[in-house]
Formats: structure tokens, C-alpha cells, sequence
């Protein structure tokens, strides 16, 4: 940048990693119509259940984003209104954003500059009887 010395010499690795069977199940799906998980012959409740028995848990919901997958978190942890929700100010919009979304509030706590992630010294002070 600005005429320095690259950090990196080699290109990124090419992304998405795809293969002839992850094409094979993209184009079947592409060509079914049926993308939502109301539909039936489709694959997001067989990828549900193999993602669940791959990292070990009872069940799974496949969203489309991170950002879905944030607000679905939240949406099932019960943060209610007015609720307040502790956040890195280092952090992508989506976090807040699915915070908003629920009408909770976000409260920022100090990043540490040693990890760049929340200041556990500075968390006690930002818990209210609301977070």
C-alpha cells in the first residue's frame, strides 16, 4: 500500500472451494425450484442434520448469512426489548444489526489491545440489571 513492500507475495487461494459433487448438488438444487426449507426434495434439511452430527449437536438451522444467523441467535436466546447486549467495538455491522433488529440495545465495551477483543476489566462495569 502507498508504494510499501507487500506483506503477502502468493495470491489467495481461489474461494470458494468447490468440487464436481458440490456442483452436481448446486446445479440440482438450482434446477428443483425448491429452495426454502418449507419445500420438499430439497437439501438444507439433509445438510441440517449432517452439519448437527458433525459438530455434535441436536439439531441445526441453516441460514443464508451471517447476519440471519446472528438475528436467529438472539431470536432464540429470548433477548427481549430493551434488553442490553454486550458488544466489541471491533466487530462487523451485522453484530449490532441483529441486536437492533430485536429492539435490544448494544453496549460497547472497551477492546483489550493485546487481543483486540472485549476488555474483561471493563465488562463488569458495563452490566446493568438489564444485560
Amino acid at each position: 500500500m502507498h508504494g510499501g513492500t507487500p506483506v503477502r507475495t502468493k495470491p489467495f487461494p481461489d474461494w470458494p472451494q468447490t468440487n464436481e459433487q458440490d456442483e452436481q448438488y448446486m446445479l440440482k438444487s438450482l434446477r428443483s425450484h425448491r429452495w426454502c426449507t418449507y419445500d420438499k426434495g430439497n437439501f438444507i434439511p439433509q445438510f441440517e442434520k449432517a452439519w448437527a452430527e458433525e459438530i455434535g449437536a441436536g439439531g441445526c438451522v441453516m441460514t443464508p448469512c451471517g447476519t440471519n444467523a446472528l438475528h436467529t441467535a438472539i431470536e432464540i436466546l429470548g433477548i427481549s426489548p430493551g434488553d442490553e447486549v454486550l458488544v466489541a467495538p471491533y466487530t462487523f455491522i451485522a453484530t449490532v444489526d441483529a441486536i437492533l433488529l430485536n429492539y435490544a440495545l448494544p453496549v460497547f465495551v472497551d477492546t483489550d489491545l493485546k487481543t483486540f477483543t472485549m476488555d474483561p476489566d471493563d465488562i463488569e462495569h458495563r452490566i446493568t440489571g438489564n444485560t
